[in-house]
C-alpha cells in the first residue's frame, strides 16, 4: 500500500473499532450520536492497492454488511 494519504473523521466521542471485511483489515468509526453524525467504515485491499470507505447513517453491523458486498474485478 502506497503512504501519504490522510482523512480525518473522528470524534473524540466517536469509538474506534478494528474489522476485517473479507480478509482485508479495516477499521470502522461509529458516531456518538447517530442521529446526527454519519458512521464510516474505512479499509484497505492491499494487493489490490485500493483504499474503500463508506460514510452513512447506518449501523455498524449494517456498513460491515455493505463493505462485504463489494468486490474488486481484476
Amino acid at each position: 500500500m502506497q503512504q501519504g494519504a490522510a482523512t480525518g473523521i473522528l470524534a473524540p466521542e466517536d469509538v474506534q473499532v478494528d474489522v476485517s471485511i473479507n480478509g482485508h483489515p479495516g477499521t470502522l468509526y461509529l458516531a456518538h450520536d447517530p442521529d446526527n453524525s454519519s458512521s464510516t467504515l474505512i479499509w484497505f485491499d492491499e494487493e489490490a492497492n485500493f483504499e474503500f470507505s463508506i460514510s452513512a447513517y447506518l449501523t455498524g453491523d449494517e456498513l460491515i454488511a455493505l463493505a462485504e458486498s463489494v468486490m474488486v474485478e481484476k
